[in-house]
This record gives C-alpha cells, sequence and structure tokens, in this order.
C-alpha cells in the first residue's frame, strides 16, 4: 500500500510538473511527450517531441503558435513550418506524430 501510494504521488508531481512546463514553453506541443530538449548557450534549442495526435491537428497547432513564415509540405504526411528563428518538422508515421525543433538565436 505505501509503494502504491508513492508511486501514484510521484505519477501526479510529474504529470504537474509536465503541464507547467507546457504552460510555459510555446515550443511544447499540449500532451506531447518529450524525447529530447537540449539548450546550447548560446541561446539555440533543439526540440523532439511525440504525440498520438494527428498531423493536421498538431500542425494547425503550430502556425497558430508559430506563425510560420514559410512551409513547405514534404509528403502527404510531414511539413516543415519556418518563421524567423524556428523551424518545426512534423511528420506522421504508425500512428504517431514526431515533431521536431529547432530554434537558432540571432
Amino acid at each position: 500500500l505505501i509503494i502504491a501510494t508513492l508511486v501514484g504521488v510521484v505519477a501526479i508531481t510529474r504529470m504537474r510538473t509536465h503541464s507547467r512546463t507546457v504552460a510555459a514553453d510555446p515550443l511544447l506541443y499540449p500532451g506531447a511527450q518529450t524525447l529530447m530538449d537540449i539548450s546550447n548557450p548560446d541561446g539555440g534549442r533543439a526540440l523532439q517531441l511525440q504525440t498520438s495526435d494527428p498531423l493536421e491537428k498538431v500542425e494547425s497547432w503550430y502556425n497558430r503558435n508559430l506563425r510560420p513564415q514559410k512551409t513547405v509540405r514534404l509528403t502527404s504526411s510531414s511539413v516543415v513550418l519556418k518563421n524567423e528563428n524556428t523551424t518545426a518538422t512534423i511528420a506522421s508515421e504508425g500512428g504517431m506524430t514526431n515533431i521536431l525543433i529547432k530554434v537558432i538565436e540571432r
């Protein structure tokens, strides 16, 4: 019983931490799992996220939040969105949507 309680508390703490992080970071797609988050001292950043949401829903969310200046549809299941300093590559495969984000500081 004690172990189950501790596991539950850790899980709730992780969910709350992740929710706060998503709310505070406009690059993190809501509900997506963060697979990689690397920051450079120069302000650059690389992120890899994954979600079960469909490509169209993820693309729409990033269009609203990144406001890309360029959009390139590579295939029917992949798209690249780019604004001044952020590039988001979104690809769907096997029921999962992968999001790769690169931020460069100028």
